[in-house]
């Protein structure tokens, strides 16, 4: 990631409460999507609660080894003209990382991407052997 033990990095998990995650998940995938998915639902706001997180480092923005989240493929049901609004409004608390295709499930290490025109990065840890 570029980061040094020096760096100054500012991290924060934000709450994202199940009430929002199911706003989320109907934002992209639909009001059905967790009919009969107990575990696709608890996987998800396992993810989203406990493994995605933000940090913010002066000068992140410049540095073109941690991708940018833009460069990432929007969902195909999301309108991509609404994930790049979401982008250039970026708001922590409001910002929905599923209308993006990331990598929600990384195994063996972390994934991260600038958000972009921001000092800010996405973060997404690395499943357990628990998870």
């Amino acid at each position: 990631m570029g980061l040094n033990a020096q760096d100054k990095v500012s991290s924060a998990l934000p709450v994202f409460s199940e009430e929002k995650i199911e706003d989320f998940v109907n934002q992209v995938y639909g009001k059905e999507f967790f009919v009969g998915k107990e575990w696709s639902k608890k996987t998800i706001v396992d993810a989203l609660k406990n493994r995605v997180s933000f940090a913010s480092k002066p000068g992140v923005s410049m540095n073109a080894e941690i991708p940018l989240l833009s460069s990432v493929p929007v969902m195909k049901t999301v309108n991509a003209e609404q994930a790049l609004l979401a982008l250039r409004k970026f708001d922590i608390a409001q910002f929905n990382p599923l209308l993006f295709d990331i990598n929600l499930f990384p195994i063996g290490k972390s994934v991260v991407y600038r958000i972009d025109g921001t000092d800010t990065m996405l973060i997404i840890q690395p499943q357990t052997s628990e998870q």
